[in-house]
């Protein structure tokens, strides 16, 4: 389906199988629909090929805009690219989460949306341990307190296909009480201490 409705960030990675809008207007006019192919390029007609695999979209658009204007005249605001059509991954979501599956979404979601589409943790699930396993054995680990302080951290953790997100077990759980602005029951990472868990907490209540 078109993506017109869905604002793509720069940080967003592109891979095979992504569609791309490229436009352009001014002295001369052109809007095309070029797809990665399997080798990880795009070839518009008349033109050398333009590699784009892995590359983020907001370095795209400089690398686009610099070879398109070996072949054509267009003004500073006068050339455009989008996302027209991403590529649907599968990812594999296990552990404690509550509806653990695969699932095959467009990869504009970030690990944020597909742990939301699996139920998110379960009672025993961390939110502190949880891992994005790549193809070939690279982990990286994602913590959900670290984007409840700064959501825009999200556009960090997008998926590729055949991810696995893996939710350990929550292990060192601290309720904390009294004039804080959000008493509740935290989960700490091993080091993490008493300054940690009134962070997370909020801080101190004015009184």
């Amino acid at each position: 389906r078109n993506t017109d409705n869905i604002i793509t960030p720069d940080s967003y990675v592109l891979g095979i199988g992504d569609k791309i809008s490229i436009a352009l207007w001014g002295y001369s006019e052109l809007d095309v629909i070029e797809e990665i192919n399997k080798e990880g390029y795009i070839k518009p007609e008349g033109m050398t090929r333009i590699n784009l695999k892995g590359v983020t979209l907001g370095r795209a658009k400089g690398l686009l805009r610099s070879r398109f204007a070996n072949y054509y005249r267009f003004g500073q605001g006068q050339f455009l690219v989008t996302i027209y059509y991403p590529r649907t991954i599968n990812v594999n979501i296990v552990g404690e989460v509550i509806h653990p599956r695969s699932f095959t979404f467009p990869a504009i979601n970030t690990a944020f949306n597909a742990l939301a589409a699996a139920g998110g943790p379960s009672d025993i699930g961390s939110v502190r341990n949880i891992k994005i396993i790549r193809p070939g054995g690279k982990v990286r680990e994602l913590d959900v307190y670290e984007f409840l302080l700064d959501p825009t951290i999200s556009q960090d953790y997008y998926l590729q296909d055949n991810d696995v997100i893996f939710v350990g077990v929550s292990d060192k759980l601290v309720s904390i009480q009294g004039p804080v602005k959000r008493p509740f029951i935290y989960e700490l990472k091993a080091n993490e201490e008493l300054k940690d868990l009134v962070k997370y907490a909020g801080g101190l209540s004015p009184n």
